[in-house]
């Protein structure tokens, strides 16, 4: 290949290529290219925590986690390395492990606005601490329609009607163009049926 030949023993080449090989779906080739980057550059954590990714996808869970740990030992300072740590850990049922790596508000703050962890949260079920991420969410996103009716509706499947109805008031005064819709949803939580039923945006 050329640009191997121009550049020999450069990581990037092959971070180059297994990108582009990830994204036309070729995750064994994509798997191989940061394999031989991180052969060239072995504690490199952005390529160590890219060949987690590739694992996770190839459905290798343990060795994604093996990996993501890796990474986030490498250097606990890095917020992205422990996001994914978390999110990894979320998404294999290690709730308990993955909740002690947030230890301070900013880490919240940043879990709230990371969709791969607000994904694993949501797959492991926990809808409590999900419900407390969109919280954060919402603090650094007021202006969002969905961040608001998502966290009603984690009220509602926690059985907490008077949580879900106040969200829901208070997502109408933060936007106006929401309040047609986050009506529908009250009416339907005070007469016992599914909030968005026969509801439209």
């Amino acid at each position: 290949n050329k640009l191997v030949a121009e550049k020999p023993g450069d990581a990037r080449v092959h971070v180059f290529f297994s990108t582009f090989y990830r994204a036309l779906g070729n995750l064994d080739e994509a798997a191989t290219q940061m394999d031989i980057a991180r052969e060239l550059s072995p504690r490199k954590q952005s390529i160590i925590m890219q060949q987690a990714i590739i694992k996770y996808s190839q459905g290798d869970m343990e060795k994604a986690k093996e990996l993501f740990r890796e990474a986030f030992i490498l250097d606990e300072r890095n917020d992205e390395a422990r996001e994914y740590y978390a999110a990894m850990l979320f998404a294999i049922g290690e709730a308990d492990s993955a909740k002690a790596l947030i230890t301070e508000d900013r880490i919240m703050d940043r879990f709230a606005m990371n969709d791969f962890i607000l994904s694993s949260v949501n797959s492991a079920g926990d809808t409590v601490f999900l419900s407390e991420l969109y919280e954060s969410r919402i603090k650094q996103q007021p202006d969002s329609a969905q961040n608001w009716a998502s966290l009603a509706f984690l009220y509602y499947q926690n059985k907490d009607n008077e949580a879900a109805i106040s969200t829901l008031e208070s997502a109408k005064t933060q936007i106006p163009t929401f309040a047609k819709a986050a009506n529908c949803f009250i009416d339907n939580i005070k007469a016992g049926n599914e909030p968005q039923e026969g509801c439209q945006n």
